[in-house]
């Protein structure tokens, strides 16, 4: 199976038109990677979407609790990864490693904003598999989180909000995301339509 039959397969890019996934095949640099190998790290800036064709990924975080990496999910064929920080510039929210050898699509953010910028369709598309993975992501969470409450150990409980805490970083980073969001908008000429904007 073609990078483009996999796209078409994967739940991930449901709705998206044949033109878009055959626009995205093309942009996208596939390649097989080794056991262990490392895509993304927890922290560090993201400038790649990746794209699992074949293979398995395992996801960690690191608990501010144990001091260890604990396990979050194991993503399988046709799963995509490293979508949010592409977005928003931020740092990566967890480890993304090989296990096993595994064959992946690659996506650098200048060819991410060079498609999504040229094609208004194709960026549509992205924005409801961003809300998708922002949903996916709050439930696993969410689990992680009753799974505490249940268990009754307080000190786990705790330590987990402290760790979120620490890893919140509060006003500042509003203050940023509105900073953030009103110079996209002004770059945008849908927004240029407004006074306020101009």
């Amino acid at each position: 199976m073609d990078l483009l039959e996999q796209l078409q397969t994967s739940p991930e890019f449901a709705g998206f038109s044949l033109d878009d996934l055959t626009a995205l095949s093309k942009a996208m640099v596939v390649k097989c990677y080794p056991d262990e190998y490392e895509f993304i790290r927890e922290g560090e800036k993201g400038d790649t979407l990746f794209f699992l064709i074949d293979g398995t990924v395992l996801v960690t975080r690191y608990s501010h609790l144990h001091g260890t990496a604990e396990y979050v999910e194991r993503l399988r064929s046709g799963a995509l990864f490293g979508l949010i920080s592409l977005i928003d510039h931020g740092n990566r929210a967890a480890t993304c490693k090989a296990e096993g050898s595994v064959t992946v699509g690659s996506l650098p953010r200048a060819a991410f904003d060079l498609l999504c910028n040229a094609n208004a369709s194709l960026a549509q598309h992205f924005q409801f598999t961003i809300a998708r993975q922002l949903a996916k992501d709050t439930r696993i969470y969410n689990q992680a989180l009753s799974k505490l409450i249940a268990s009754e150990d307080q000190t786990a409980f705790y330590g987990t909000i402290r760790a979120a805490s620490f890893e919140y970083r509060g006003i500042e980073r509003r203050k940023q995301d509105r900073r953030s969001t009103a110079e996209r908008r002004k770059k945008d000429h849908y927004w240029s339509d407004y006074p306020e904007n101009n």
